[in-house]
């Protein structure tokens, strides 16, 4: 069954999409790229039209920001200290010393599940569906841990960003935008996570901060251009990270190649590569 449902897939796959687009090594070898923006899919079409999803999002079937979102986020800042030197995390700072070494003992982040049912310690509220968990993201312990390993956080760039004026006027136009637009635009929650996944090549929460500036830097092409090329790369990078990292869960890779035959329709392609071969078995025609 596994032998068949595979055949049928590469099938599809091949019936479905154009070779050249996947880029056949040869009839019997496949390299298959990364799911998301290619070269290709930018060739006739403005870069204002070109759509980002979540890194998590290996197929690119989830909700998308376009270029507009994604420029709105880059624009306002092109270091971290940009926007670690605002809003609430300038008196969370306060708290440490230069090698972020708290000036005081900090409490634990989080008391025990039971501590808190019996009243002893209820922490925070709506984090998740738990309110005996407190969110350590904004925490000063978090914070501390951050600073002392060099590390800028995907939640202060969330909460920050929108406190910064846009100023990037190449950028802004490069995706046919002006700054009076952009500063005028509210920023996107999800661009915020989409460019945090191109700077980080996953999903994490965490990134050290040369590398943050360094891929930041990338992003915009000697003219002053949004760099497509160079951030939709990353988010590539991050698809096969992730994918990479599923591949070590039972049932994951199945599962992946299920949602790709099905968003393929891959039955229909099936059915008339059969029809083409005369009746033929799948593994006779491949």
């Amino acid at each position: 069954m596994a032998v068949v449902l595979t055949c049928a897939f590469i099938a599809a796959v091949r019936a479905t999409i154009p070779a050249a687009q996947f880029g056949w090594a040869s009839r019997t070898h496949i390299r298959l790229r990364p799911v998301g923006l290619r070269r290709s899919d930018v060739v006739g079409s403005a870069v204002t039209e070109m759509k980002f999803t979540r890194a998590s999002d290996l197929l690119s079937m989830g909700e998308a920001v376009d270029a507009k979102d994604i420029v709105n986020v880059l624009g306002r800042w092109k270091s971290y200290k940009d926007w670690e030197s605002v809003g609430r995390l300038v008196e969370i700072d306060k708290l440490f010393d230069s090698s972020g070494q708290p000036l005081e003992t900090l409490p634990a982040l989080t008391r025990s599940g039971l501590e808190s049912i019996a009243g002893k310690g209820r922490v925070s509220k709506g984090y998740g569906d738990n309110p005996y968990k407190q969110d350590p993201r904004p925490t000063p312990q978090r914070r501390g841990f951050c600073l002392r390993r060099g590390l800028v956080q995907r939640y202060w760039l969330g909460e920050n960003v929108g406190l910064l004026p846009f100023r990037d006027t190449s950028m802004a136009e490069s995706v046919g935008s002006s700054v009076e637009e952009m500063n005028s635009s509210p920023i996107n929650p999800l661009a915020v996570d989409v460019v945090f996944d191109a700077l980080s090549t996953a999903q994490s929460g965490i990134i050290q901060r040369e590398l943050c500036d360094a891929r930041r830097a990338s992003y915009v092409t000697a003219g002053g251009a949004f760099n497509f090329e160079s951030f939709s790369n990353d988010i590539n990078t991050g698809r096969r990270n992730i994918l990479i990292g599923y591949c070590f869960l039972p049932g994951v890779p199945f599962t992946l190649s299920t949602l790709l035959f099905i968003k393929l329709d891959g039955w229909s392609a099936v059915v008339a590569q059969m029809a083409s071969s005369n009746g033929k078995m799948l593994w006779d025609v491949m």
